[in-house]
């Protein structure tokens, strides 16, 4: 009996230094791995549709009315954690990459205004035949998403907006400062150090991410840092304010949702969206960064489902 004891723990332990091992020298496929887990939870699946001779690659699964939802600057169509999983039950969810992100067409040739990018928005939803659909977005993809409604009102059965740009806000947060009195871009990384900047500008409290995890991101995001810069100041050139006089337009159900302690864009411009949108409430989570589908995803879970129960 002690034999087979000591052999059990024996065998713990190689499985213990494997998976170590793994986690060491393959952080990428965890990282991946996490990645599948994540799409099976929610039941959603990888497809690609060519349009204007753009690929696009998206998520789609679930059931129910279409919810297409938008990414930010920087991220993906696999960033929003347990936040797909959480709708996929009551919402067939679309979740793109926008071009220029993830998997989807990543030209340093195209223009990444925020016009040409709800232009290419329209083109993907004509390309899946979606007629009515709640649209969601975040940040940059929040901006693109509050553009398009107030461009195409008849189509839009709900919006959310969580933490969107679009507007410029009363009073320049942490991330303007720092441009404005370093040069230094607290959005792009390609270093532990300039990623761990980055994890203090947009979390309240940032997790804790193990350090190959760190590295793998890192190394992910240096390989599209000149392009990065390109995306961004084709938004800055094209207008980082184009939402100023446009968001009367939007005729949906609105729900905007913004961290209190948002370093990236301010609270104070969630009085402004409120104020312009026509049928819109707004929420503030208390001790949340940039990111409430990430930092708070109960709460901004549970608001979105009573909202889009609202709608109903």
């Amino acid at each position: 009996m002690a034999k087979l004891f000591k052999l059990g723990i024996a065998l713990v332990a190689l499985l213990a230094i494997w998976l170590a091992g793994i986690f060491l020298f393959f952080p990428g496929w965890v990282y991946d791995s996490a990645v599948f887990v994540s799409r099976w939870r929610a039941g959603l699946r990888p497809a690609t549709v060519t349009v204007d001779g753009l690929d696009w690659s998206y998520l789609s699964g679930g059931q129910g009315d279409p919810l297409v939802l938008l990414h930010g600057f920087g991220a993906d169509k696999d960033h929003f954690g347990v936040f797909l999983s959480a709708l996929s039950s009551r919402y067939r969810l679309i979740v793109p990459d926008l071009p220029g992100f993830g998997e989807s067409t990543r030209k340093a040739s195209l223009a990444y205004d925020i016009p040409s990018q709800v232009a290419r928005l329209e083109g993907f939803i004509q390309a899946l035949g979606l007629e009515g659909f709640h649209l969601a977005g975040a940040s940059m993809g929040g901006y693109v998403a509050a553009y398009y409604a107030a461009d195409h009102p008849d189509k839009i059965k709900s919006l959310l907006l969580m933490a969107p740009a679009g507007i410029l806000p009363p009073t320049p947060g942490k991330l303007q400062q720092v441009y404005e009195r370093e040069g230094r871009m607290l959005l792009l990384f390609r270093t532990l150090h300039e990623f761990e900047d980055f994890m203090r500008l947009v979390f309240y409290r940032p997790p804790w991410v193990p350090t190959p995890i760190r590295r793998h991101l890192v190394e992910r995001h240096s390989h599209a840092h000149d392009l990065y810069l390109k995306i961004l100041a084709d938004m800055v050139n094209g207008g980082m304010g184009l939402l100023e006089g446009r968001l009367e337009k939007i005729a949906s159900p609105t729900l905007v949702v913004w961290g209190r302690e948002d370093q990236v864009l301010p609270v104070a411009s969630l009085a402004r969206f409120v104020a312009e949108i026509p049928r819109s409430r707004g929420e503030i989570i208390d001790n949340c960064g940039h990111m409430p589908y990430l930092e708070k995803p109960v709460q901004t879970i549970s608001l979105y489902r009573d909202f889009l129960g609202s709608v109903k």
